[in-house]
């Protein structure tokens, strides 16, 4: 039981290590005090760096939201 909660920790904290910064800025802004929706916060982070691919962002993203 102990190993199978260590082994789930050790997952989501390596998910959190190895999640990209264009990851962590969407759900940075989902999570600010502005009103930022799922789509919102991709758009603006989309258009920011144009080198993103969206299906990949979004494909990364599905493990957290």
């Amino acid at each position: 039981m102990m190993n199978e909660m260590q082994e789930r920790i050790c997952k989501l904290t390596y998910k959190k290590f190895k999640r990209s910064k264009a990851c962590t800025k969407v759900l940075q802004l989902m999570d600010s005090e502005e009103d930022y929706t799922y789509c919102k916060a991709l758009r603006k982070v989309l258009s920011e760096d144009k080198r993103l691919s969206r299906e990949k962002l979004e494909k990364e993203l599905s493990l957290y939201v």
